[in-house]
């Protein structure tokens, strides 16, 4: 919208002016209202906009933080925040208006999970958002419920126990209420945990397939954190310059304090850091650490590098770091898109050790073409439920059948082109998509010519200091005729 403005300056007529006026921008609250209001069904939650996304040009700038910590809040949290309105709300949570139903999962997400802001303040502020989405007649009826859910008297508190009254925050603290809100967690484990820990039953019940109890409950609780950025440092002399790295324990990778600041994005351009998560570059690590006895990996002036095939590369993190470790990479993947990602990205950093292929062109290659193989299946996303929050409620259509066919089917296209070195990896800590997958190819007649030298899978740490996504790697070796 233009408009003109008068400008009067001494001595002089006046001086008309192009102004631009833009929409007035909206607050948090309203603008996660807005996007909550169009999730209708549980298994098909929106999307967090991407940082490019319009969805944040229309918030000020103070406000996109918060916005950010609403809508990945309540994508988590939200079979916990059903199962808390359900018991205080006069009428049935289906039969709520989508925005009305909106404005409360944010006015319980800040009552019950936010300790920065008041009580008052997070219940005066939703009856008022009501009225920017339309829905101002149910006013009353958000206050009510709102107020039902203070007189919880939910309160932060270290140290305590799992129960009916508690909702874990993470490894060390959990909100109590003065009520008994949820089933009993011994007797009724799943019950509580998808209640209390915000996952579809079946979810909860394919983690207990392949856990412990203890292990589950861990695993849910890190998947309602907030993650940290983790870089891996691919140039340490480089990285050293950039303020805000704090050292992992993992060697070669940092914590990034806050987000991705310009000094930050600009490091990652030049390929002195990638963002990635020690356990997801840990395939890589397993698979150098395999090729050390290989003729061309003793070579110290390194004249004959190996040659790798990374069969679902993706956007080429797993590439560049093969890379940067002295390997010539052939990258291939689904996604054409992704690899166009993937050779702009090498034409900035210019390893010059990295080239692309269609994922077809692995049909017309000879067989045992490559020293080593990587195949990093598409999987569940189970070891990256915090850094996924959308995922958790995507399961509840997946087909694990169908998606262990697809990785058995990349898993045999990888062994039939690889000499001596097969890794397979995947960010899912399910069974049946690592453990059972990899002893159903063995037990295949292309699987029969190898077997595993190490397997490993990591489970989420939730320690935001040491932080560690879950995910699985087998490293096979070709059995000698």
């Amino acid at each position: 919208m233009v408009a003109f403005r008068s400008l009067l300056v001494c001595g002089a007529a006046p001086i008309r002016i192009r102004v631009i006026l833009t929409p007035m921008n909206l607050d948090a609250r309203s603008a996660s209202a807005k996007l909550l209001a169009n999730w209708k069904l549980l298994h098909d939650p929106p999307r967090v906009p991407e940082h490019v996304s319009g969805f944040w040009s229309q918030l000020a700038p103070m406000e996109r933080g918060a916005a950010f910590e609403l809508l990945t809040g309540i994508i988590r949290r939200r079979l916990t925040l059903d199962a808390i309105l359900a018991i205080v709300s006069s009428r049935p949570l289906t039969e709520v208006d989508p925005a009305v139903r909106a404005i409360l999962w944010i006015g319980t997400y800040q009552l019950i999970f936010t300790d920065h802001v008041q009580d008052y303040a997070a219940i005066d502020s939703s009856v008022k958002i009501a009225a920017n989405l339309g829905v101002a007649r149910a006013g009353g009826f958000i206050n009510a419920v709102l107020r039902s859910v203070q007189r919880l008297n939910p309160r932060r508190v270290p140290q305590a126990p799992v129960s009916r009254q508690s909702v874990p925050l993470d490894l060390q603290s959990a909100v109590v209420f003065d009520e008994k809100l949820f089933p009993d967690p011994v007797s009724h484990f799943l019950d509580y945990w998808s209640a209390a820990g915000s996952a579809p039953h079946e979810l909860v019940s394919e983690l207990m397939y392949g856990l412990a109890h203890e292990a589950t409950a861990k695993l849910l609780v890190a998947a309602n954190q907030r993650p940290p950025v983790i870089c891996r440092i691919d140039r340490p002399t480089a990285a050293a310059e950039i303020p805000g790295l704090h050292p992992h324990k993992i060697s070669g990778y940092a914590r990034v304090e806050g987000t991705f600041s310009p000094q930050l994005l600009a490091a990652i351009d030049r390929g002195d850091l990638s963002p990635q998560d020690p356990t997801a570059g840990l395939a890589v690590r397993l698979m150098l650490e395999a090729a050390l006895p290989h003729p061309k990996s003793d070579s110290p002036d390194r004249r004959s590098p190996l040659h790798i095939l990374d069969v679902c590369a993706g956007k080429g993190t797993k590439s560049v770091q093969l890379a940067m470790r002295g390997c010539d990479v052939t990258a291939s993947d689904i996604a054409p898109e992704k690899l166009e990602i993937l050779q702009q990205r090498e034409r900035r950093i210019a390893t010059g050790r990295i080239k692309t292929v269609a994922i077809e062109a692995l049909s017309h290659m000879p067989p045992e073409n490559f020293d080593a193989v990587l195949v990093d299946v598409p999987c569940s996303n189970t070891g990256v439920l915090a850094r996924r929050p959308e995922v958790r409620w995507r399961l509840m259509d997946l087909s694990l059948d169908e998606l262990t066919d697809a990785q058995e089917g990349l898993l045999t296209r990888g062994a039939a082109l690889a000499k001596d070195l097969l890794v397979f990896s995947t960010c899912s800590v399910l069974k049946a998509e690592n453990e059972d997958n990899i002893r159903r190819f063995l037990a295949t007649p292309n699987g029969s010519h190898w077997r595993i030298a190490r397997e490993h899978l990591t489970m989420p740490t939730g320690d935001p200091q040491n932080w560690q996504d879950g995910g699985y790697v087998a490293v096979l070796k070709r059995i000698s005729a």
